[in-house]
């Protein structure tokens, strides 16, 4: 059967823009008559295809309220709903401003720390310096050994 397609398609060419025809001249109106022509003569084994915009339902649309007092209890019902959400999101960016706050607030103290720590660092490697001017190796050894008596070089 497949081998029959094959040949039949070889026998096809362009009429003009939008039809195709069989190589004999015999002029059809579209390609898809001509498809469905070829396929009945064939007898093909399934049913044309239906077009999908045919097959698909409609969305059922929710239904409306009857009565004007129905809408505007529903209108209220949905303002609360509403007003719910927009207290809830005003609440969860103000917890957001007051975190990024705090982290803003550690990180200022974390680095005043920092600078702290590099002065007191500085001072030491000073306070060395000048210490290693005055006295010798040997008597800071025999100083520390006095102060810490399980002290070793």
């Amino acid at each position: 059967m497949r081998d029959q397609f094959v040949k039949a398609w070889c026998t096809i060419h362009k009429k003009n823009n939008n039809q195709l025809g069989d190589k004999s001249d015999l002029t059809y109106e579209t390609y898809t008559q001509w498809v469905i022509d070829r396929a009945a003569e064939y007898g093909m084994p399934y049913t044309l295809p239906r077009y999908l915009s045919s097959t698909t339902p409609e969305l059922p649309l929710p239904l409306p309220p009857n009565t004007q007092e129905k809408y505007q209890g529903k209108m209220a019902d949905l303002n609360r709903v509403c007003a719910t959400w927009k207290r809830k999101y005003e609440e969860a960016m103000s917890k957001v401003e007051d975190n990024d706050v705090e982290i803003l607030q550690h990180k200022h103290e974390l680095l005043n720390k920092e600078r702290q720590l590099i002065e007191k660092k500085a001072q030491i490697q000073a306070q060395s310096a000048r210490l290693a001017q005055f006295i010798s190796r040997k008597e800071c050894i025999d100083f520390f050994a006095a102060v810490h008596p399980n002290f070793e070089e």
